[in-house]
């Protein structure tokens, strides 16, 4: 691994060679939330290329097919299986949870953890995080493989 310090001046070089004189610089990692510094990112699996766009069309592709993300931050441990049985995709993050549900919007989201009584700092829309998006399109490709 690398310290945060190198990590992001070597993504202020990375930067400088695309803009400053137009190189292409072709970059794999395993460390999704460096795919957002990227123009293009082509996410793979099993060695073929199953998604390319840049990071924005990816989440863009990842909302249109599962909705929008919802960041949790509960004020105790959340029992998942109450979301799940609702549909709802309940991610960990820490000690806070992406959810999403297509069609589900925040009041209707805000709702349905008053009925459940699960007290929370906040609960906000996110942009859906790069490993989020790599999970969806990973378990679509299974789906299509299958």
């Amino acid at each position: 691994g690398v310290d945060p310090v190198a990590r992001a001046l070597f993504w202020q070089f990375i930067r400088k060679l695309s803009r400053e004189l137009g190189m292409t610089i072709v970059v794999t990692t395993h460390n999704l939330t460096e795919a957002d510094f990227c123009d293009r990112v082509a996410i793979m699996n099993e060695g073929r290329v199953i998604a390319v766009g840049g990071p924005d069309e990816l989440k863009e592709e990842f909302i249109l097919s599962q909705g929008d993300v919802f960041e949790l931050y509960p004020e105790r441990p959340v029992n998942e299986k109450d979301l799940r049985e609702r549909g709802i995709t309940v991610v960990p993050f820490g000690r806070r949870y992406h959810l999403w549900k297509k069609g589900m919007d925040e009041k209707a989201l805000q709702g349905l953890l008053d009925e459940l009584q699960i007290p929370r700092h906040y609960l906000k829309r996110i942009s859906p995080p790069m490993e989020d998006v790599f999970i969806h399109f990973l378990e679509r490709d299974r789906v299509t493989v299958r």
